[in-house]
This record gives C-alpha cells, structure tokens and sequence, in this order.
C-alpha cells in the first residue's frame, strides 16, 4: 500500500467512524478492493473504532483471505495506519485523547 492510498483509507475511515455505512464500504473506489479489505480486517479486530462485526462481514466480501496474508500482500503497516487514523479522528474531535 503507497501513502496515497494509505491517506485516502485513512479520510475514509474518519468519515464512516460514527456514521458507518456497509455499503458504502463496497461503493468506495479510491483505493484497491484488498487495501479496503485488510483497513476493514484491521478495524474489525480493534475495540476503538466501533462496528466490529459489520467490519468483518465487508473484510470477508471483498476479499476472503486472512488478515496476516493481506498484510503481506499489501504491505499494510497497522501500526502506521492505527497512529494516523487516531490523530485524524482525535483532529475531527470523533476520539477521546488518551
């Protein structure tokens, strides 16, 4: 995954946080489905964003194989990802400080 694409799921997932919408999921085209699929695995496994199971169910649509070999294949840094979705969400005021 290039930063673009890591910028674009991460303004995505500020947007949906709060105000989730599944299909919304399958209508975003900014970024390759399997970078939306292993960002949905990823927020499905954590408590902070919310909508774990509805997050699941989009990770299995869009792509079926397991989060450790999405990250492989997309070169997904979570920890990045976590620490810049957090920061956008803490700017947006949609997540406590902490």
């Amino acid at each position: 995954m290039n930063r673009d694409s890591e910028s674009r799921l991460v303004g995505f997932c500020v947007g949906q946080h709060g105000c989730f919408d599944a299909g919304a999921w399958a209508r975003f085209s900014a970024v390759k489905a399997d970078e939306l699929a292993v960002a949905a695995r990823y927020l499905a496994g954590v408590e902070w964003y919310g909508n774990r199971v509805e997050l699941a169910a989009v990770a299995a649509e869009l792509n079926p194989m397991a989060f450790a070999e999405l990250v492989r294949a997309m070169n997904f840094d979570a920890s990045r990802f976590a620490g810049l979705l957090k920061a956008h969400l803490r700017h947006a005021g949609r997540l406590a400080t902490g």
